[in-house]
């Protein structure tokens, strides 16, 4: 009898109001071209198969698909309604017909549901995500965290946007699964089921065990709109987990999709494949089913042969029925080596053969030969020793850039013609290759177990792995800035940072292995630091250039002052950021500055040094003229007699005058007016020079006195020749006349003796310069 792979995949996604039928199930997509609607949009036909139990009976026609951004922060872009298509009900054959040599066979019967609809997207660079979530599970899962039946699922699949290298990767239709639901698997035997699917694009398919998630809850069972990515994954109970859900004696072809081992015990088990699409070397697309695996407690009796028999280190093999039930009582092996002869067949149950040469042969086993319940399978062995898996990783081992991985597999038959790379990256899926010498870039410091699968061409294949270990980038800090600098002096350049540090190019420069190296390059030069640490570098770099001619220039506004005023003195250079010193200091308000006011009071020189570095100076020097301000002198004080002459006042000092008040004064704006004031007045003169506009003043006083008063000798008659004296009164200086026959005319009481009758005239003045005049008549 034909040896038979038993598997039972109860696969029932079904999300009926807070029921615990889900199964499991995936959604697919095809892209049917540009958009109906908008041409500039994309056209999909998006779908979900999903199953539920036979007994449901409450099956609900519509869904909405929540379709997201397909990168952070996977912005929601609308919740697409699909309407239920078609139902099929399959249930496997439970006759001993069917099954012969097993016992406990079940019924294994449940609902496909499928869902589809249309939809027009924009293109994304970053693509999108379609999911829908429901609640809730079955009870009791054997790999889950208890209680399972309040635990939801999210069906999802990426459609993908503008891929590095593959600009047109939304042109793309996911893979096929192909439905191989109603197998049986037997707890604790070995088995094996195929879960390949088919892509239409003849992309290559990578498969993996992944991580399921979790979905609705007992309180929402069917959201309306799916929570946001990413989804939660479900908790596994140990030792299960996603990547290991049916225990360490199962695992999944990656090349083929094919799942086998020896099935745990007896129970239900969630299972989700992911399944990577590349094209051209570049992992772009993912799409996942998720499914409930149920073993069943029973044994077969089956002649049953590990599918990859294959020994590609020496001629020797040894064999085993890979099904081990009590009810099998004898064994017959062909080991389809004549050329050995008797050595070819053996009845042990677990025999081991030396092939003669190397090649290709068939192995029969026959179980219970001869008996009521017989069955038998035949195998091809590939016997080629000499394959060693093999490959190195080349530094360097960094935080953010490429590490090369080469193949270093050696075969003695046929080629190495396949490679498989899992980079061992938790953080992402898309860290595999098919490439021989691929490149990966690790984005977190860590510790990676990248594992190599390689095969030859007659089917040898093996894997090795090896540890690689991500360093950090050391953090590097330019402290110096591309600047330009004093060819005369040198500079101290400064880096921080872990590690050792090296300074390029050697030339003009000491202490090149440090972190402040000392440089003195003659021509513009870029210095490039290099700070190493674990193999890890960074690198940055700055300019020189070196000034020979530094220059400074001074500018003053206005060029010429007057006494008492401010200057703005401006020194510029053609390097701004030097140092400045203006002498002599007395003169200036900020010494120190590119900018300053100067306050000399007389024409003077001021001096500018530009310092840059210690020995770059250049100097400058300006006189500034100084117009000196008036020097204000109105004259000694005078007096005005009150109806006489009016007194003249003389000011000097300047070109410009201006007398205040204006009272008595027979023009204000000339040094020398005359003043005529009819009280005494204090008189202020403003005098000013050419070119400045302040002046300065001085002061005169004008004091008004009143005639001074005077009695003569009344009019008198004499004898000649009689002497007669004349009296006057008052303070003073007198003058008479005529000067007839007068003893003194300067003097107060003269004497007089004309011989003819004379009028005597006084002139009487006051200490004041004051006068009074009078008359007598000496007859």
């Amino acid at each position: 009898m034909k040896k038979t792979i038993l598997l039972l995949l109860f696969i029932c996604t079904c999300f009926e109001g807070i029921a615990t039928h889900t199964k499991g199930g995936w959604m697919y997509y095809e892209y049917l071209g540009p958009g109906i609607q908008n041409p500039a949009h994309l056209r999909y036909k998006i779908g979900m198969n999903f199953y539920i139990d036979c007994p449901s009976t409450i099956i609900e026609n519509s869904y909405n698909f929540s379709i997201f951004q397909g990168a952070p922060p996977y912005t929601f872009i609308v919740d697409a309604n699909v309407v239920l298509g078609t139902t099929i009900i399959r249930q496997n054959c439970n006759s001993t017909n069917c099954y012969p040599c097993i016992s406990i066979i079940p019924t294994i019967c449940y609902k496909i549901l499928n869902y589809e609809t249309i939809v027009e997207l924009a293109p994304s660079a970053n693509g999108y995500i379609v999911a829908k979530q429901r609640c809730c599970r079955i009870n009791n899962i054997s790999n889950l965290q208890p209680p399972s039946n309040e635990i939801g699922a999210t069906l999802m699949i990426n459609i993908p946007g503008t891929v590095s290298g593959l600009p047109n990767a939304f042109n793309n239709t996911s893979p096929n699964y192909v439905f191989k639901d109603t197998s049986i698997v037997c707890a604790e035997n070995l088995f094996s089921l195929s879960f390949a699917a088919t892509d239409a694009d003849g992309d290559s398919l990578v498969y993996s065990f992944c991580d399921a998630y979790t979905g609705g809850t007992p309180t929402n069972p069917d959201p309306n709109t799916t929570s946001t990515p990413p989804f939660t994954t479900v908790s596994y109970l140990a030792p299960f987990s996603g990547t290991n859900p049916l225990g360490a004696g199962v695992i999944i072809n990656r090349q083929t999709g094919v799942i086998s081992g020896i099935a745990p015990a007896a129970g239900e088990y969630v299972v989700t494949i992911c399944v990577g699409e590349y094209r051209n070397g570049i992992r772009f697309a993912e799409s996942r089913k998720e499914l409930h695996l149920k073993i069943t407690p029973c044994i077969p009796v089956a002649a049953t042969l590990n599918p990859d028999f294959l020994t590609c280190g020496d001629l020797n093999l040894s064999f085993f029925n890979q099904t081990d039930n009590p009810s099998i009582q004898n064994w017959y092996w062909n080991f389809g080596d004549p050329a050995s002869g008797t050595n070819d067949s053996s009845i042990l149950q677990t025999p081991s053969h030396s092939f003669t040469t190397p090649g290709v042969y068939t192995i029969k086993l026959i179980v219970n030969r001869g008996l009521s319940c017989v069955d038998s399978a035949t195998q091809v062995v590939s016997v080629f020793p000499g394959f060693f898996p093999g490959f190195e990783a080349l530094a360097p081992f960094c935080v953010g850039q490429p590490v090369l991985f080469s193949d270093t597999t050696r075969t003695n038959f046929g080629s190495i013609n396949q490679w498989f790379w899992n980079f061992g990256d938790p953080n992402t899926l898309a860290d595999t290759s098919l490439l021989q010498n691929p490149t990966y870039t690790y984005a977190n410091v860590g510790t990676y177990t990248v594992k190599l699968f390689s095969s030859n061409s007659l089917g040898c294949r093996d894997s090795v792995e090896r540890q690689v270990v991500i360093s950090p980038i050391p953090i590097l800090n330019l402290l110096s800035a591309s600047s330009t600098y004093c060819a005369l002096d040198s500079l101290v350049l400064t880096a921080t940072g872990i590690g050792n540090f090296s300074w390029a190019p050697g030339t003009n420069i000491l202490n090149a292995n440090t972190a402040t190296p000392t440089v003195f390059p003659s021509v513009p030069t870029t210095y490039v630091v290099t700070l190493e640490n674990m193999g890890c570098t960074s690198k940055d770099s700055l300019t020189l250039t070196p000034l020979n001619d530094l220059t400074n220039n001074i500018t003053a506004l206005p060029a010429q002052i007057c006494e008492g005023d401010t200057l703005t003195l401006t020194g510029s250079s053609n390097k701004p950021n030097a140092s400045w010193q203006w002498a002599p200091t007395s003169l200036v308000a900020s010494p120190n500055t590119a900018i300053t006011l100067a306050y000399p009071t007389i024409t003077s020189t001021i001096f500018l040094q530009t310092r840059w570095g210690n020995n770059c100076i250049a100097n400058a020097s300006i006189q500034i003229p100084v117009t000196p301000l008036a020097t204000p002198n109105a004259g000694p004080d005078v007096n005005f007699c009150l109806g006489q002459t009016p007194v003249p006042l003389s000011a000097s000092g300047g070109t410009t005058y201006n007398w205040s008040p204006a009272a008595g004064l027979n023009n204000t704006n000339i040094a020398n007016p005359i003043a005529s004031p009819a009280s005494t007045t204090t008189y202020v003169v403003s005098v000013g020079v050419n070119g400045c506009s302040r002046t300065r003043n001085d002061t005169v006083v004008v004091t008004v006195r009143n005639k001074p008063l005077v009695q003569l000798t009344n009019d008198t008659l004499i004898c000649v020749p009689d002497t007669l004296q004349v009296n006057a009164s008052g303070s003073g200086t007198y003058l008479w006349s005529p000067n007839y026959m007068i003893n003194d005319v300067n003097t107060q009481n003269p004497l007089v003796s004309p011989n003819v009758p004379t009028w005597y005239r006084l002139r009487h003045t006051d200490i004041f310069g004051c006068f009074i005049e009078d008359s007598l008549f000496v007859d």
